[in-house]
């Protein structure tokens, strides 16, 4: 994770069977991060591990690896709070 986030457990999601699978948590900044530092890591970082960016914006960036769909969407600006949330293709 990078640093200056952590992660907001009290809210999250978790959904999976067999069949399917939806995972969803929060991430908010500690300590002054801008969308542009996070974005940048995590372009930089995931390719690295086989995703692959699919959709970059001003607020939101999916990648995609075999199945699964990962985003990372803007909840707040400042502090940073960015949405995080994993699921399967189908």
């Amino acid at each position: 994770m990078i640093t200056g986030m952590r992660q907001e457990t009290n809210n999250d999601i978790f959904f999976n069977n067999e069949e399917t699978r939806y995972i969803e948590t929060n991430l908010y900044a500690y300590k002054p991060i801008t969308y542009e530092e996070f974005a940048n890591f995590y372009t930089k970082t995931l390719p690295q591990l086989g995703w692959t960016v699919k959709e970059k914006s001003q607020n939101l960036i999916r990648f995609s690896r075999e199945n699964d769909i990962l985003d990372f969407k803007i909840i707040k600006k400042s502090p940073l709070k960015i949405l995080i949330s994993m699921k399967n293709r189908y």
